[in-house]
């Protein structure tokens, strides 16, 4: 890891090559979320509306729930929880009212 994104997330040299793994994971977990969400708009394209519906929902809510989940295990955090969770509930409540 660079030292900007150590600094980023307040991390040393050593607490970098600890997380690094886990990292690199998240970030995959994080693409696969987008890659559903897109899959949700294609099905939305092809006028499978309630497929792309119910797909678009359940991934809105995972990440509604692990902002919240973030904010729980660590309130300092709060910001990033926002940023997280906020845009994924208000496209929940965009998708549910579609």
């Amino acid at each position: 890891m660079n030292k900007q994104t150590l600094k980023r997330f307040g991390l040393n040299d050593d607490q970098g090559l600890i997380v690094k793994v886990w990292a690199f994971n998240q970030g995959f977990y994080n693409l696969f979320l987008a890659f559903g969400l897109f899959f949700s708009l294609f099905l939305f394209s092809r006028n499978n509306i309630e497929s792309g519906k119910v797909l678009a929902e359940f991934i809105l809510l995972l990440i509604t729930g692990a902002g919240i989940v973030l904010y729980i295990s660590s309130p300092k955090k709060y910001s990033a929880a926002i940023l997280q969770s906020l845009p994924a509930f208000l496209g929940y409540m965009a998708v549910l009212n579609f």
